[in-house]
């Protein structure tokens, strides 16, 4: 009968929409379109002219070799005895100095001295977790952290003369494209703090040994200082991108080339007083380089660009409140980044 025939069609037609809607789901694609939802509310803004990066750039790569791992201590020994008069308030060095190497004693007596010099310059070396165990919250603790049972090991002699050490591990999203960053890390059973916030930190000039004091969980997430960090459930929190990622022709922080400095080829009154960030950028070899949420055209940003926007936003308390709903379903997967040196 016709009533028959309509209710047969009325079935087959709700279970093909429901394994249509099922399959979309199971493929992200509404995960997708709320991420990129989100991505709306970035759009391009001044920024606090407090940071500058010096970049493993090509012309870096070329002189000391492909990869920084291939590179010498004495090079960053001859970095940081240009920058010395310079006065820059922080450096942090977006890579990771593993292990003893040869030239440590002189790499570690060339940062004890420029943190004796007029600025006091504060110094934050990069670290990375491995092995990551659990996203929730560790009921040892007031604040949510993030846990890895290991961390890969650190020069000693180094870790002794920096102020901090920060995490560098990158945090994408499931589409691949990152707009959040840890907070409070757990390695090894000691509490530590992503590489931004760490940063923050030591901008702020507060003692590691302070910072417990400092970093204070509230309702809303992380208070630091009169900053208060919107977190999720897994300590993570969404930065704000001022630009789009850089490229030769424009630039949302200031990039100069690692060989430039060394040569004395720039104007050293650019870093006095600022954060100086040290990281792979503007390399063709796409190392470090990732998705964001700026990156319109489908340019790379560097990973160190996405420290500085990170960096920035703490600075200016710029950062946006995350939707629970949407972070509760990211379930994103740390990429530890090993940029070994």
């Amino acid at each position: 009968t016709w009533v028959s025939q309509r209710l047969r069609f009325s079935v087959i037609a709700g279970i093909f929409i429901a394994i249509l809607v099922v399959a979309l789901w199971w493929g992200n694609i509404f995960m997708g379109a709320r991420l990129r939802l989100n991505d709306i509310y970035f759009a391009p803004a001044p920024t606090s002219d407090n940071i500058v990066i010096i970049g493993l750039d090509d012309a870096s790569l070329n002189r000391y070799g492909t990869t920084p791992s291939e590179w010498s201590r004495t090079v960053y020994i001859d970095l940081l005895n240009t920058l010395i008069d310079a006065n820059p308030r922080v450096i942090a060095f977006d890579l990771l100095f593993s292990e003893v190497e040869t030239n440590d004693e002189e790499f570690a007596q060339a940062l004890s001295d420029i943190r004796q010099n007029d600025a006091r310059t504060r110094i934050v070396l990069g670290a990375a977790g491995v092995n990551s165990t659990s996203r929730q919250a560790d009921t040892d603790f007031d604040y949510n952290v993030y846990t890895f049972q290991d961390a890969l090991p650190i020069s000693s002699v180094l870790a002794q003369n920096a102020d901090y050490l920060g995490y560098t591990d990158t945090l994408p999203d499931t589409d691949s494209i990152v707009r959040r960053q840890p907070s409070i890390i757990l390695a090894d059973d000691e509490i530590g703090y992503s590489f931004s916030l760490a940063t923050s930190l030591a901008y702020l000039r507060i003692p590691n040994t302070l910072a417990e004091k400092v970093v204070l969980p509230v309702p809303d997430g992380l208070s630091v200082t009169d900053t208060i960090i919107p977190v999720d459930d897994f300590g993570f929190w969404q930065l704000y991108y001022y630009g789009q990622p850089a490229t030769t022709s424009a630039q949302t922080f200031p990039i100069v080339s690692f060989v430039d400095v060394v040569d004395n080829n720039v104007d050293l009154s650019i870093f006095e007083d600022k954060i100086v960030l040290v990281g792979l950028i503007n390399n063709t070899g796409l190392l470090d380089q990732y998705l964001a949420p700026s990156s319109i055209s489908g340019n790379l940003m560097a990973g160190v660009e996405i420290q500085a926007n990170s960096i920035e936003s703490m600075i200016q308390s710029k950062m946006l409140d995350l939707l629970e709903s949407v972070c509760s379903l990211c379930k994103s997967e740390f990429i530890n980044v090993k940029k070994v040196i």
